[in-house]
């Protein structure tokens, strides 16, 4: 199945360049990579979830109307 390559695709990526941050734009997410870039402990959003994202001086990057839902 294609999402258990990006999935293990995106572990390695994720252990090489260990971002704070990930913005992520796609329309499906699979469970199982949300269970996995929360365990990884990542500051994450989702567009499709999030909406717009904006970054704001001397607050970091933040979803436009901040009413993200945390997801487990």
């Amino acid at each position: 199945m294609v999402w258990k390559k990006l999935s293990s695709d995106w572990i390695k990526l994720l252990k090489k360049y260990q971002p704070k941050i990930l913005i992520i734009s796609t329309n499906y997410l699979p469970s199982f990579i949300k269970t996995k870039l929360n365990q990884e402990n990542l500051k994450w959003y989702w567009i499709e979830r999030d909406g717009a994202i904006q970054w704001i001086p001397n607050q970091g990057i933040k979803p436009l109307f901040n009413n993200q839902e945390e997801d487990s």
